[in-house]
């Protein structure tokens, strides 16, 4: 699917193999990320118009990672099939561990586990740990079934600490590791990227910083204000990492 997308434009294909390689969708422009998500999509049969899947900026990298609706459709896609399911206690009592098995109408079979930590909690909180545990135990048993190496929904509620929004796009977190939350309040998301934005092209001469913003916008000048926020995230990123000369 990758190699269609650099096919489709030769100028395109070293920021392709970029992408490709390095996993880095903010590289894209909005357009082309979503020729991309819906190659994902194709690959494995699933309907873009569900959302299947979401954008996450985790680790410097912006990534797809798969909500419940994929999942569940993969499931039934594929004819898989959870055989077992076995739980474990760390001996502190602190780590529940859910391991399922199973298989897909390939006759293919594997296993994977849904860990979470229980800690102090009680009645319907421990309840609602344990069943997580469960639900992260079959839904990535699903993608591994299905060749989709990447996080499930459930793993990245525990990234973010926080419910995660049904949409598509994200926006960068500040450099310390931690994954940003996605377009939970859009306009004060744009305030912050325009601030940055304009930050980081204050540090570059001015040709420069045309380049890089034809790289997302095809063209040398926008209005930060109007601009599309998801090629807005991939500017502020790419002007954030560029050196002054």
């Amino acid at each position: 699917m990758g190699t269609d997308l650099a096919k489709r434009d030769g100028s395109n294909a070293e920021l392709m193999e970029q992408v490709i390689v390095g996993g880095d969708l903010s590289k894209l422009t909005a357009n082309d990320r979503m020729r991309y998500y819906r190659a994902v999509c194709e690959s494995v049969g699933l309907n873009p118009l569900t959302q299947p899947f979401a954008y996450l900026y985790f680790q410097n990298k912006m990534v797809l990672y798969a909500r419940k609706e994929c999942a569940e459709q993969l499931r039934d896609l594929r004819g898989v099939t959870i055989t077992r399911l076995d739980e474990h206690w760390s001996p502190d009592g602190d780590l529940y561990t859910v391991t399922a098995y199973g298989s897909n109408k390939a006759g293919r079979t594997d296993a994977d586990k849904g860990i979470v930590s229980i800690g102090a909690l009680r009645g319907v909180e421990r309840a609602n740990a344990m069943m997580k545990a469960t639900t992260k135990a079959k839904r990535r048993l699903t993608l591994s079934l299905c060749g989709l190496g990447m996080l499930d929904e459930s793993e990245v509620e525990d990234l973010v600490a926080r419910p995660i929004e049904t949409v598509m796009e994200s926006i960068p977190a500040p450099s310390t590791g931690e994954p940003s939350t996605l377009f939970a309040t859009p306009e004060d998301d744009r305030v912050q990227l325009v601030q940055r934005a304009r930050i980081a092209g204050a540090r570059l001469n001015k040709k420069r910083v045309e380049e890089i913003t034809e790289k997302h916008f095809a063209a040398p000048k926008i209005d930060y204000d109007k601009a599309d926020l998801s090629a807005l995230v991939g500017l502020v990123n790419d002007l954030e990492q560029e050196r002054p000369a």
